[in-house]
Order: C-alpha cells, then structure tokens, then sequence
C-alpha cells in the first residue's frame, strides 16, 4: 500500500511538472502572437543637428528623439548609445553611467510632460534595469536594458528623449559626438530601429568661466563719482541650447565678514538698476565684454538678502531674463555689478567672492547642479578723498632757459610761468610740469588740458604713482587759453585742479641811462659816446665802473641780471649783478692794463633771457699829445691883436689846450674852431722886442705836451 501510494504521488508530481511547462510555453506563444509584428518602429532623430557647445557639470542635455507605437503590450527593451571621442575627450567627461536616469551621464526620460518634443521638469526619467560600457576603441559603446512601455500613439513627434550629462572633470575644448547605431533601439517583439547610424554633430566643451573685473584692487567712489558703479566679478556662461539652463540662485561671500555693509555698500534691492549688488546681462550690441548700465540688462531677483557675510541673490527660473544663451555674445555674458552709497567709509578694503558651488543652474528637466569647480574673488577699496596737493611739490621746467617759473607753489591759485619764443631762443621748447608727493592712496593720472602744441586731446602721464609729468612744446604758433588747468585724477574718479598761467615774454628790459664811472687821472669815461681811454701809469690799480638802470613792466617776465663781460687784458672783471635795477660793475685797470680785449659789453636779461646789450670800448693811451702851430709863423713881427692857432692831435680827448706869450711865465685857454685851437693875443701887453710863443696841450688822463715858437713885436715902428 505505501508503495502505491509513493508511485502514485510520484506521478502526480510529474504531472504537474509537466503541466507546469507547458503552461510557460502556451503563455510565452500566446505572448508571442500577441506581440508579433504589433512595434511600429519610428522616428530615431539627432536633436544636435549643429556643432554646439557644453559646459562643465552640465544638466540633461537633449541629445536623440525616438518614437515608436505598439498595438500590443510591446516593451522597449534596449537602448545602444555610442560616444565618439574627437578631441581630449574620455568617458570621465561624463557623469558616471548608472541605472538612474536623474544622475546617469547618458539617460532615457519619457516625453510625457507639458511640452511636447522638449525636455521638461514634468517629464519621466526612464531608469534603466542595467547598463554596461565597453571600449571598443574608437569609441564606447554605452547599452541600457529597460522594461519601458510602448505606447500606442505618441503626442508630438517623440515619446522618448536621450539626454547626457557632462561632469565637472571635462576639459575646455573637449569634443565628442554621440550615435545610436542601426539597430541600436530595440524593442521585445526583436524589432529595432534606426535603419541606420544616426549621429549628433560635434559638441565642445568651453567652460563657465568666472573672473575678477581686475586683478589688481578694484577702486570705488562715493554715489555720484564715475565709479559708483562697477562691475567686480564676471561670468562667462552658455550652454549650447537656448533657454536649456536658468541661472537659480548666486551666493556672493564678503570678507571679512566684519565689513559693515551699509558704509560700503548701497541698500540692497530687487530693483537692479538701484541696489548694493546686482546681476547684469551683456547686451553686446555695442560694448561687448564690457559693463555698461546704459546697454546691459539688469536682472531682477525675486529675492536679495545678506546672512552672516554672504549676499544670496535667487531668482525666477522660468523668467527668459535667467535663461542661459545658446552661445555667449562674447568673452563674458554676466556681470555681477556693486554700488556704493552717498555716504562712503573711505579707505575699506573688502573682498567678494563666488565660492565653489555659488552659482546654481536649474536645467530644462528641472535638475539642478551648481558651479563653479573653483573660487573667484575680487577685491574691493573704497575712496572718497579726492587727491591733495598739501605737502606736494610742483615744478615746472624747460628744456631751455628762456623759461622762468616765477610761482609755482600750488597756493593762492596764483601760480604763473613765463616764456619766450623768439626764433633761436625759446622757439620750440620742451616744457615739463611735474606734481609729486601730493596725497593720494589710488592715484590714477595727471591730465593737462589742450594747448600750445597737444590739441585737440592734452598731455596724459597714466602712471600710477604720486610722482608725475605731462609735457609740452612751446612755438611761436601755439596758443594757449590761461590759466592752463592740470586735473589730478585718482582712480575713485575724484579730481582736484592745479591752474597756472603762462604768460610769453619776448620784449628785452628796458635801460633809462647807463654811465662809466671813475675818479683816476689815469683813466677817462667819455659818456656820450661810451668810450673809456686810460694811460696804464698809475701806481696801483684803479677802478673803472660801468652803470645803470634797468626795467620791466609788470606783464613781463621781469629783470634777472646784468652780466658783465670778462676782460682778460684788463686787472679785473665784475660778477654778474642780480639787482639789475640798479646794475653796477667794477673793472680794475692797472699798469699792465691793455686794450686787446676791448669792448666791456654789458648783457641785462630779464627771466626768459630777452637781452640789451650795452658796449664801452676802451682805448690804451701810450702818447703824448702832438701840437704844430700853424700862426703866427715863427719869428714873423706881430702887432696890434693876432689870432694865435694851432693843431693839436691826441690818441685821448683833450683836457685844455692852453697858450703862454711870455715863454710859459703865464697861460691862457685857447678854444676850438674846426680842426685848430685858437687864442686872440692883444699883443700890446708884451714889451717891444722878441716874445717867446709856447702852446700847452693836457689831454684827459695825465698826458702833457707843450711846443713854442718866437715873435718880434713891433706896435711902435720907428719912422
């Protein structure tokens, strides 16, 4: 009986066995008729159809469209994705393929959403049951197996969406493309599609990039100074496809965080045009890569707050404003933009900054991801002093001397310069105005304005320092419209005013008399006809002075000195005189003295080397003065009144010229008359008989000569 019982129960078990089997292979031939020939295969479309570009860490980035419908309970089983590498590129440039389709670097999502035929938050990621990735080479190949519906109709063009990601490791530059090969999308009734590769075109990574407006200290004035408003931080950002990423939110670090917030910056606003710290949008239309607040777009926040050194700004996703570019107009598309306040702390110097992770996209899927990879700081010093000329030195110079800086002390505003132009002299100088040591923490630049040779634009030293220098040319043409104004320009945009007048001058001083002076017998000044003669006998050296007065108007450069020529064949020269006004030179004459250096010239100059030149010749006298007399005639008989004449020549003028009837007992002047010196003799004082005739001549230094002749007087004849 038990043995019975065993076969029995041992047949049953295989009959259920058997019937079990063949349940399975009746279910999968229903299955089979069920399914057979029920996928219509679709549309395998490359969304990229254009070389375009990604960036770093990006969020789902449409790649393929397919569509297929079923009339069945058919399934789409497995999905091929080939990525080429064309440059740099390796498979860490994506995320990691995983099973998830919200994380995955390559993924599937269902095209159910809001949107058709776009990727949408709304839409349904498709997670993968399993994936592997081969290298076959010249490219990986990427397989994803799913248990995925297949509709029966699709609404709009496609039902699925193939994204990829980038990860943050990918290279600016890196290139790659995607395919889904022929027969890469199949289906559980073993139909497939495409029928042939279908490919992307090139994609490029170029990066997000975030830079500091400069790396040196970035200087900010007080509200009403050109740089109340400056943009600190830039941001160049695109993602390929227009409107595929909205910028989230940007948090902005300040430091140190003891900054008081409201001395360096404006009142925090939604209004961007207004407030502290802002987010502007590059117009480019016509100052590409450069912040104008009159081009650019400003981009309201929905929100702006600042909590414990960090200013969040967050704003609309959904806004066209907060859309990403397909590609960027230039270098930069963003600008983050500071304001300072009417009433600036001066002298703050603060750091702001995007910290790692700082800037939060929002993708089309409504994925979110966070960059950059890196910090970007700027630094920030504010300035509300303008620059001051107290302690400063201010020069003004020429390359020539017919220039005189008569007031340069930058006090009273009454500073001036003068300057000539006379062809030779001042015609085509070089003038060189220099301020240094005034204050100044950010100096920027010294600016002149047009005049004399710099027009239409003047002079501009862009050094950034305390010390400097404009130049310009002076010329007879020139002109210039006084005072002359220099602006001491700091980088704040503060600038302070230095005027000085230039005032040309090419009129020489005037002289109202000039004289020689001397008190030796020796030495002879003939003022009229500015002539000195000296007889070199004296014992001891004389002295000789050369004399005068000299002046200026007030609208002239004035006098400076009076010069005195050097003479070597005389025993000494006079320094020059500094008080022209009344100028005065000595020269020593001695008895070594020649006239081989004759003339003394005297130069009075005024302060731009205009000049009157005043000349005294001098003459060596060597001989004694030379008489002839011509009447009567030697030891002729004379009566009654006679005219006595004689010629006297002389090498120096003439003293007197004297006459004696009584052989030099006693004398009489005689006077001139044309070439001859003449004396009227009554001869009725001499006595009868024979009278001695002597002609005395003195000239001016020292010298003495004396001739005679004889005479019979006869006023009573005998008859």
């Amino acid at each position: 009986m038990m043995d019975v019982m065993f076969v029995k129960r041992g047949s049953v078990r295989r009959f259920l066995t058997a019937l079990s089997t063949l349940f399975l292979i009746l279910s999968a031939v229903i299955v089979s008729y069920e399914s057979e020939g029920a996928v219509t295969t679709g549309t395998t479309a490359s969304l990229i159809t254009t070389a375009q570009r990604v960036h770093q860490n990006s969020t789902a980035y449409p790649s393929f469209g397919i569509s297929a419908t079923s009339s069945g309970t058919d399934r789409l089983t497995s999905i091929n994705v080939r990525v080429y590498p064309v440059n740099g590129f390796t498979m860490s440039d994506l995320k990691g393929i995983t099973t998830d389709a919200t994380t995955s670097g390559i993924a599937l999502y269902r095209d159910d959403g809001a949107v058709d035929d776009a990727l949408d938050p709304s839409d349904t990621p498709v997670n993968a049951t399993s994936t592997s990735v081969v290298n076959v080479g010249s490219y990986h190949s990427v397989t994803f197996t799913y248990s995925e519906s297949v509709p029966s109709s699709v609404r709009g063009s496609y039902h699925w969406i193939v994204v990829f990601r980038t990860s943050s490791t990918i290279a600016s530059s890196d290139m790659f493309y995607l395919s889904i090969p022929a027969g890469g999308i199949r289906f559980s009734d073993s139909s497939s599609q495409p029928s042939s590769a279908v490919n992307t075109s090139t994609l490029t990574c170029r990066h997000i990039l975030l830079y500091p407006t400069s790396t040196r200290p970035i200087v900010m004035g007080e509200e009403g100074t050109p740089t109340d408003d400056k943009d600190v931080l830039r941001l160049g950002m695109d993602c390929g496809v227009s409107s595929l990423e909205h910028i989230k939110s940007i948090r902005l670090t300040i430091t140190p965080s003891t900054v008081n917030l409201s001395r360096v910056l404006a009142p925090l606003s939604q209004n961007p045009s207004v407030s502290g710290v802002a987010l502007y949008r590059d117009n480019g239309s016509s100052t590409a890569d450069t912040y104008d607040p009159q081009d650019d777009w400003g981009i309201a926040p929905t929100s702006i707050s600042y909590t414990g050194g960090v200013i969040t700004l967050n704003f609309s996703t959904t806004s066209p404003q907060t859309a990403l570019p397909a590609v960027r107009s230039g270098l930069y598309e963003y600008f983050i933009v500071v304001r300072t306040p009417g009433v600036l702390e001066d002298a703050v110097d603060y750091n702001i900054s995007i910290a790692p992770g700082g800037i939060v996209l929002q993708g089309s899927d409504g994925e979110i991801t966070t960059l950059p990879s890196y910090s970007t700081t700027a630094e920030v010093v504010t300035d509300s002093a303008p620059p001051s000329l107290t302690g400063a030195t201010i020069s003004v110079t020429s390359s020539t001397n017919y220039f005189w800086a008569a007031d340069t002390d930058g006090v009273g505003d009454d500073d001036r310069v003068y300057y000539n132009t006379v062809p030779g002299q001042g015609d085509g100088q070089f003038v060189y105005i220099r301020i240094s040591g005034y204050q100044e923490a950010n100096p920027d630049y010294l600016e002149g304005e047009p005049a004399f040779n710099m027009r239409p634009t003047g002079p501009r030293d862009e050094r950034d320092q305390t010390d400097q220098t404009v130049t310009y040319r002076i010329t007879r043409t020139g002109t210039v419209d006084n005072p002359l104004t220099l602006s001491i320009v700091d980088k704040a945009g503060h600038v302070t005013y230095y005027n000085i007048t230039f005032i040309e001058d090419n009129t020489p001083p005037r002289v109202n008399s000039t004289w020689a002076r001397e008190s030796s017998p020796y030495i002879y000044a003939d003022n009229v006809t500015r002539h000195i003669y000296f007889r070199a006998e004296m014992p001891r050296a004389e002295p000789l002075y050369v004399e005068g007065r000299a002046w200026e108007p007030a609208n002239e450069s004035g006098l400076w000195k009076a010069s005195f020529s050097e003479e070597g064949s005389l025993a000494g020269s006079p320094p020059d005189d500094t008080t022209p006004k009344n100028f005065s030179g000595r020269y020593l004459i001695s008895s070594s003295s020649t006239d081989a250096s004759s003339p003394i010239t005297v130069y009075i100059y005024d302060h731009v080397r205009n000049y009157v030149v005043l000349v005294y010749n001098y003459t060596q006298v060597t001989g004694r003065p030379r008489i002839t007399i011509t009447s009567p005639p030697t030891g002729s008989t004379v009566s009654g009144t006679v005219t006595v004449a004689a010629t006297v020549n002389s090498s120096a003028p003439l003293s007197r010229v004297l006459f004696s009837p009584d052989g030099g007992r006693s004398y009489r002047e005689m006077y001139p008359r044309g070439t001859e010196y003449l004396y009227v003799w009554d001869t009725f004082s001499n006595p009868e008989g024979v009278s001695a005739l002597v002609v005395r001549a003195e000239d001016v230094v020292g010298g003495v000569s004396s001739t005679g002749s004889w005479v019979r007087v006869d006023n009573y004849p005998l008859s």
